[in-house]
């Protein structure tokens, strides 16, 4: 028998919602609330901006959803869609997405039309391509890929100009297209991959932080590692470097900081080394500065039933009359 929210979750968060449309806000948090069907009147909050929807059990979205027209931040990762909702392409003006740990298998080429789009998050969906138009996405800073099935990285992406942060972990990629255009990469992780040879990454001059571990890297040239002094980290889990070239080149590390960040707050604000270089095993969004959490609402929200909901239950339940 499928999964169904509790009633319990059901009053909850038409709770937020009505919230939300009494106090005109802008951030609507409902993860983890067992949904497996979007309440519309969400989709009629016109001023709403942010949106989590992460940790439910969400299979389609609803035409209704494409009139949240200013809505930037989309939170979708952790539910059971098992394709890209075609309705998202109307929300152009949609500037993060995570789409993590759905059964998605393909991204559609019509991404493209998402022009304000910078971070793009679509780990452990089970695709097995990157379609080349996401190069097209002139804004898109950060792309994180991993844990897919993933065996070509379209040049076009490589290309991208705005492109920052990208992280193909975990797929079954085995080298990299040549590409013309300088790439502005500072941050790229290429481990758990099929790499037999590490790739030419000296064009990148922009590059900073590179991760290359857990690759089967049995052609290595060990003198070719002066091509990489303008990385801070070359990180080679799993290989035996010799000890003079570690001390030659400080920028090597054979140690496994090998898991990857995937928030929506990784490249917001001013960038720091210590931002670009960390990484953290979560796909999870950080929502502790929310609206809906600054006064303890969702954590003692039964205490305003009584007075406040009351007529909620009424409708919802049909038990008072």
């Amino acid at each position: 028998m499928a999964e169904e929210p509790s009633f319990l979750d059901i009053l909850h968060s038409q709770a937020i919602i009505e919230r939300a449309h009494l106090e005109l806000r802008s951030t609507v948090n409902l993860s983890n609330f067992k949904l497996n069907t979007i309440p519309l009147n969400l989709t009629q909050i016109k001023f709403l901006l942010n949106l989590y929807l992460d940790k439910n059990l969400l299979q389609s979205l609803p035409v209704e959803i494409a009139q949240l027209e200013n809505l930037e931040v989309l939170a979708l990762d952790y539910n059971k869609l098992n394709e890209f909702p075609p309705i998202l392409l109307l929300l152009t003006t949609l500037v993060k997405i995570n789409l993590s740990y759905n059964p998605l298998k393909e991204i559609p080429s019509q991404i493209k039309e998402l022009q304000n789009l910078e971070v793009l998050w679509i780990n452990n969906t089970q695709i097995s391509r990157l379609p080349p138009e996401i190069g097209q996405l002139s804004k898109l800073d950060t792309l994180g890929a991993r844990c897919n099935n993933i065996e070509f990285i379209p040049r076009e992406i490589l290309e991208l100009g705005s492109l920052r942060w990208l992280t193909l972990r975990g797929n079954k990629i085995k080298c990299l297209p040549e590409f013309t255009t300088i790439s502005n990469i500072i941050h790229l992780n290429l481990s758990h991959n099929l790499f037999e040879e590490i790739p030419s990454l000296s064009s990148i001059k922009t590059l900073k932080y590179c991760y290359l571990g857990d690759n089967p890297l049995v052609k290595i040239d060990y003198k070719d590692f002066c091509r990489f002094k303008h990385l801070k980290l070359l990180q080679l889990h799993k290989l035996n470097v010799p000890e003079e070239y570690l001390m030659e080149y400080p920028f090597l590390k054979i140690n496994d900081p090998d898991v990857e960040v995937s928030t929506f707050e990784q490249t917001d604000n001013e960038d720091s080394e210590e931002d670009w270089a960390d990484s953290l095993d979560t796909s999870d969004i950080n929502t502790s500065e929310g609206e809906d959490e600054d006064d303890g609402f969702n954590n003692n929200w039964n205490n305003h039933i009584a007075m406040t909901w009351l007529p909620l239950i009424a409708k919802l339940g049909g038990c008072i009359k």
